[in-house]
């Protein structure tokens, strides 16, 4: 008896719809993406997979300045410009 009423209401129900437009949405947004991959060259991905592994900061990347900075400095610059420390001095 629920099973004939539950199909009768969902027979006629809009509502069906929604899945199928999300899974529309999904697999055309997978799509894009494999595409995107696809079209990526070779030098990209290997410029991807050496960032992690480089030492200097996003804005030395993009400026083309490759030459790795002195780390003890840098982290010696951040100490002397945070908040702690000027607490302190006072």
């Amino acid at each position: 008896m629920i099973s004939m009423m539950a199909k009768d209401f969902f027979v006629n129900s809009p509502v069906l719809a929604l899945p199928l437009v999300g899974l529309g949405i999904f697999v055309l947004g997978f799509v894009v993406v494999v595409w995107q991959v696809a079209r990526t060259s070779k030098e990209d991905i290997d410029a991807l997979a050496a960032l992690p592994l480089t030492n200097n900061p996003p804005e030395e990347r993009a400026s083309g300045n490759t030459a790795p900075r002195n780390m003890a400095s840098r982290n010696t610059a951040r100490l002397d410009a945070s908040p702690r420390n000027e607490r302190n001095a006072s």
